[in-house]
């Protein structure tokens, strides 16, 4: 075991391309920071560029290798980065992009990952980035970031560990995926295929569901200590939670509705920016704030039809259409609950939560499961490389 700086286990550390060529309609796929995921680029979303101008980015190193590490450098740093297995795919990188090529002798690139991604979690990396307006890592800094470093026999072994974690994370996520597109197929079949349907009388949203907004807490009564986590309008992504909170309360102001202390399942609707995101909650000690609004089934209804509904496309662009602003898109709660809708027979709202309940809580529990493997591995990561287990 030995305490190494970044550099000392790269044979180098560089970035993508510091010249843009001109895009063109077919080529060869050119990535920056916004083409990547969790897990790889997106090629279909990258702009194309000349075989000429592919060639100069190749001879200058700009594509990466089997091992290279990616890592997204700009802006929200160090938020994507992955080591790059698709030596049979064609793509050159901006400078967006930085790119770290392990020394394969000394560190495994999967364990380089984890540990990156762990220092990223839990510590502050901010003395390897500069720039307000648009962060960026600054490669000479980040080259002289600390790694623990065992031997490597024993960085093989962390990353199995880890590794198999995460294809059960990866497991749970894709299975919730076939779960929502389950639970879609059935709210079709029920609600709008059937022949019945345009025979239902016309209602309103809140004749079917609470549309409740949340709290406006006070800046003054955050505490970083607190226990309860402040949701607001960044946990709320496309059928995705995000546990994470930034600000916490040590208490909750008294007159703070019941309904804003949230529990695992709870549906949740954004009301500011991306507007008509809807996710269900996942964790504990979590408060809702405003701009964020909470569904809850009416007595007639269940969540499994207010998730469903409000996760439909065609929900969601009714809501954009009906928000305002210019800079900002905001969406009353008010004329949330006015939307129109057609109202569909107490029963047949009854028999759809008796098959499509069961799909909402499996796709809560993966969602649980999930939060647990994820603290779990972020907790074992620095007691396997010290050897505690």
């Amino acid at each position: 075991m030995k305490t190494v700086l970044l550099g000392d286990v790269c044979e180098k550390i560089t970035d993508g391309a510091h010249w843009s060529p001109k895009s063109t309609d077919s080529g060869f796929p050119m990535a920056s920071v916004k083409d990547m995921s969790e897990d790889g680029i997106n090629l279909t979303g990258c702009r194309k560029i000349s075989e000429g101008d592919y060639k100069k980015l190749v001879d200058s190193g700009c594509k990466p290798l089997t091992n290279d590490i990616l890592i997204a450098k700009d802006g929200s740093y160090l938020k994507e980065l992955f080591v790059w297995r698709r030596s049979d795919l064609d793509v050159a990188l901006l400078s967006s992009i930085a790119i770290l090529k392990p020394d394969l002798s000394v560190v495994d690139p999967d364990f380089l990952v984890y540990y990156i991604k762990n220092q990223r979690d839990n510590y502050d990396l901010s003395q390897y980035v500069s720039g307000a307006a648009i962060p960026r890592i600054i490669l000479k800094n980040f080259a002289r970031m600390p790694i623990v470093l065992p031997d490597l026999p024993v960085q093989k072994k962390v990353t199995n560990i880890l590794r198999r974690i995460d294809k059960k994370i990866e497991l749970n996520r894709r299975m919730n995926e076939t779960l929502e597109q389950i639970g879609q197929a059935l709210f079709k079949h029920y609600f709008i295929d059937s022949p019945e349907a345009k025979t239902w009388p016309k209602g309103k949203v809140e004749d079917l569901v609470r549309v409740l907004s949340g709290f406006a807490f006070k800046g003054t009564s955050f505490d970083a200590d607190g226990r309860f986590g402040l949701v607001t309008i960044k946990n709320v992504q496309d059928g995705a939670f995000v546990s994470a909170c930034t600000d916490f309360l040590k208490e909750l102001p008294p007159n703070m509705p019941d309904y804003c202390n949230l529990l695992s399942g709870d549906i949740l609707l954004s009301l500011t920016g991306n507007v008509g995101r809807v996710c269900s909650v996942t964790g504990e000690n979590l408060v809702l704030n405003q701009r964020v609004a909470k569904l809850e089934p009416a007595p007639q209804s269940n969540k499994a039809f207010v998730y469903f509904m409000f996760r439909r496309l065609e929900i969601k662009d009714k809501l954009i259409s009906i928000s305002r602003g210019t800079a900002q898109m905001n969406l009353s709660p008010v004329e949330t609950k006015k939307l129109p809708i057609f109202i569909p027979p107490e029963s047949v709202i009854r028999e759809f939560g008796e098959v499509a309940n069961g799909l909402y809580k499996n796709l809560v529990a993966n969602n649980i499961e999930n939060i647990d493997l994820i603290d779990l591995r972020d907790s074992l990561l620095p007691r396997l490389i010290s050897g505690k287990l």
